[in-house]
């Protein structure tokens, strides 16, 4: 006799030639780990959200049953692990990773998987709740492992997961000017970008995410919000010698006499500006 689904308050009950009796009350319980297996998880994503769809992983025993007894030896915990398309981001001017596009990524973070990566595991289930993937990039994979002391690893993977720039939160200089010379313009330009909270370029600079009921301005400092209009993209020259200035072409500078050197440097579109004559120069008090 075997009982292949896992219960309680079962009975069995024998019957011959008119007699019958019935057994005690029992349980069965599920027998050894045989699968893992896993939820949907979010097929797009932000950078800074966590997963609206968390991985939740359920082992069962070959009768399909949870496995919420675990054998002696067993550690109830489930981890989940990170895979790229193929190694990690990089940064200008190194070519990008499989997966990244050019110019997506100004800094760098680490880990890519953010969050609890290992759960206990309650009644056969491993439920994640704060895990994030900090870097734009396509084809993630979300690795689910359950491992013994002893015995067979259970492993199970996730859809592909592509993520994309969250909302801007700073600005970053992508490329800097370089073989710059005294009063010439630079002849390597310099790129700055709008950047979300983990150094992924924003390019439209757009507040809003898909779902958001309202956007939130990009923050800028109280004493230059006056002179930084919308659509404006801001530099402030930070820890310039006394007559520091800055111009985008020959002739035009806009910095001044002001107590600290900032300036408008392009209007349009605020999600890059491309700066291919930037020039900065210092000059002594009185000349």
């Amino acid at each position: 006799l075997r009982v292949d689904i896992a219960g309680t308050n079962y009975r069995l009950r024998f019957n011959s030639s008119g007699f019958e009796v019935t057994s005690q009350y029992f349980t069965v319980i599920n027998t050894a780990a045989s699968t893992l297996s896993l939820s949907e998880v979010d097929t797009v994503i932000a950078a800074d959200q966590r997963l609206r769809k968390q991985p939740i992983s359920l082992l069962v025993d070959r009768f399909n049953n949870p496995v919420t007894e675990l054998v002696s030896g067993h550690r109830p915990q489930v981890t989940a692990r990170l895979f790229t398309q193929g190694g990690l981001p990089t940064l200008p001017p190194l070519p990008p990773a499989r997966g990244q596009a050019p110019g997506t990524i100004c800094a760098l973070n680490t880990p890519l998987l953010q969050g609890t990566t290992t759960v206990n595991m309650s009644m056969g289930l491993g439920v994640f709740t704060d895990l994030m993937i900090v870097h734009a990039m396509t084809g993630y994979i979300i690795e689910i492992s359950y491992t013994p002391t002893q015995g067979q690893v259970f492993n199970v993977n996730s859809t592909s997961i592509n993520v994309v720039a969250g909302r801007p939160a700073d600005l970053c200089a992508l490329t800097l000017p370089q073989r710059c010379s005294t009063n010439s313009p630079c002849l390597d330009p310099s790129e700055v970008v709008c950047t979300d909270v983990w150094g992924n370029v924003q390019r439209t600079c757009n507040l809003c995410r898909p779902g958001d009921s309202e956007c939130d301005p990009l923050s800028i400092p109280t004493q230059f919000s006056n002179r930084c209009r919308p659509g404006q993209i801001c530099v402030e020259l930070d820890r310039a010698p006394p007559g520091a200035i800055i111009t985008s072409s020959p002739g035009k500078v806009y910095l001044g006499n002001v107590p600290v050197p900032f300036a408008v440097i392009g209007t349009g579109q605020f999600g890059g500006a491309l700066f291919d004559e930037l020039i900065i120069t210092a000059t002594s008090p009185g000349t």
